[in-house]
């Protein structure tokens, strides 16, 4: 959906010169950024990238663990049998 500007937040809008306007909408006092698609584009893929990069360094850490767990639970393992072969476990 485009909303289209007025003559006089077009005139406010080249005011600015490069910094984004900000708007507040009245009824909510919630605050908006008015970027231009390029930038918004940019910024969006920017924050894509971080976010994927994050999933996969979660799954990394999880795989890891999981590994790390497995190794100890071998380990442990290889501990009792020897105790067991030594007699030392029932």
């Amino acid at each position: 959906m485009s909303i289209e500007l007025t003559d006089q937040q077009q005139h406010a809008l080249d005011a600015l010169g490069e910094d984004p306007a900000r708007l507040v909408d009245p009824r909510t006092n919630a605050a908006y950024v008015l970027l231009p698609v390029e930038l918004y584009e940019s910024i969006r893929e920017i924050l894509e990238d971080d976010k994927q990069q994050k999933a996969i360094r979660s799954v990394g850490l999880r795989n890891a663990v999981g590994r790390m767990n497995e190794e100890v639970g071998l380990r442990s393992d290889f501990k009792t049998a020897s105790r067991r072969t030594a007699g030392l476990v029932p």
